[in-house]
């Protein structure tokens, strides 16, 4: 499902319990992407290292991020995507965890509005790509 909504122009974070796994599922999509498209966000870099991830992180999926900046873009990251960062993804996948942990998770799913293709929305009464609840 991954492979198919990156082809679709969309972009798409995994949620991983561990940097381990993280490392290994970005192993696993390496061969196959483009480099400036996968992105591998967890707490174990330096801390300046973080902080330029971070920065690539919002703006490659933050509020004001652009249909070109998020197509088919994939971020692999731990827990650290869920704490203070003003992101949201087409998709989201993530692993099994605690409920709390993983409605953290669901609310990086479409936190925006946007138009279909992906273009920040401000009108409030335009309808987005999130549907109705």
């Amino acid at each position: 499902m991954i492979t198919q909504v990156l082809a679709a122009g969309r972009c798409v974070c995994w949620v991983r319990n561990t940097v381990a796994d993280a490392l290994q599922a970005y192993a696993r999509f390496q061969p196959r992407m483009p480099e400036e498209n996968l992105l591998l966000f967890h707490a174990r870099f330096a801390l300046r290292d973080r902080l330029d991830m971070e920065e690539r992180v919002l703006a490659s999926f933050g509020k004001a991020s652009t249909p070109t900046q998020r197509a088919g873009r994939l971020l692999i990251a731990t827990q650290v995507v869920e704490q203070s960062l003003d992101v949201d993804f087409d998709l989201l996948v993530t692993d099994l965890a605690p409920i709390d942990r993983v409605i953290q998770r669901a609310g990086r799913l479409r936190r925006h509005r946007r138009t279909a293709d992906g273009t920040p929305q401000c009108d409030p009464a335009a309808a987005d790509q999130r549907g109705e609840p």
